[in-house]
């Protein structure tokens, strides 16, 4: 019974914890209990929207990202084909200060805003693009979600 007791408020305690951790954070290797890194997490903001509205294939965008200091980027998207039969499909990379690819993943279509996570990054430079792989008309947007830093176009 006293097992019993401990496992239960165990795993409440757990869950607590975790209501605290953005989804986008599931990959870390860090301590995600940790009172630093809940605080950190608790500044988190979301920079945009920028739009994504490609008409022709190779049409192209980008956002500078300036993290001040170690953290998580997501990407929170939405995009889909504006005409019947005709589907999203852009290619997008993370870039670092060096110009080195960190992060790259073909996406289609996203019909409802879903987050994407690029990863723990040091601080630093970072330029986020993205690219049409088709010639579909495509409307939709995205934000940049990161902690302490500055998201521009």
């Amino acid at each position: 019974m006293m097992l019993r007791k401990a496992l239960i408020s165990t795993l409440t305690l757990g869950l607590v914890f975790c209501s605290f951790i953005p989804s986008f954070a599931a990959e870390s290797q860090t301590n995600k209990n940790s009172p630093q890194t809940i605080d950190k997490l608790a500044i988190y903001k979301k920079w945009g929207p920028f739009l994504v509205r490609p008409t022709d294939i190779g049409d192209h965008d980008e956002v500078s990202i300036h993290l001040y200091e170690d953290g998580y980027i997501s990407l929170h998207l939405f995009q889909q084909g504006i005409h019947r039969g005709e589907q999203a499909s852009t290619i997008w990379k993370l870039y670092d200060t060096y110009g080195d690819i960190v992060w790259s993943k073909t996406i289609g279509e996203v019909n409802t805003m879903t987050i994407f996570n690029l990863g723990y990054r040091e601080q630093g430079r970072y330029k986020l693009t993205w690219q049409s792989r088709t010639n579909n008309d495509t409307e939709g947007g995205f934000y940049v979600e990161i902690p302490v830093g500055e998201v521009s176009q």
